[in-house]
């Protein structure tokens, strides 16, 4: 999913957000929306994010909380910071 140019080395976040644009179906729970970014956000921290405000724009279909694509993928792109070869986000470690 994360595609690298051979000259800069640069994620193309793009691709990502394409490629999920295309996977993800119109309305989608926290479990497709985990599985469908495999590891990178998982349901709990989906949920977490939710209770904290800090998710994205839900609704809910009976006990189910949903996220409609368009604002998923928004809410995402957001999120997605670039970062420069060999420095680290703060509160990491490599």
């Amino acid at each position: 999913m994360f595609n690298k140019t051979p000259q800069t080395g640069v994620l193309h976040m793009t691709t990502f957000i394409e490629s999920l644009a295309k996977a993800l179906p119109v309305t989608f729970s926290r479990s497709v929306a985990a599985s469908h970014l495999q590891g990178i956000l998982s349901q709990g921290t989906l949920a977490n994010l939710d209770s904290r405000g800090e998710g994205p724009e839900s609704v809910r279909i009976g006990r189910c909380v949903c996220y409609e694509r368009e604002t998923f993928l928004r809410w995402l792109s957001g999120r997605i910071q670039s970062q420069k070869p060999g420095r680290v986000s703060e509160g990491r470690a490599a």
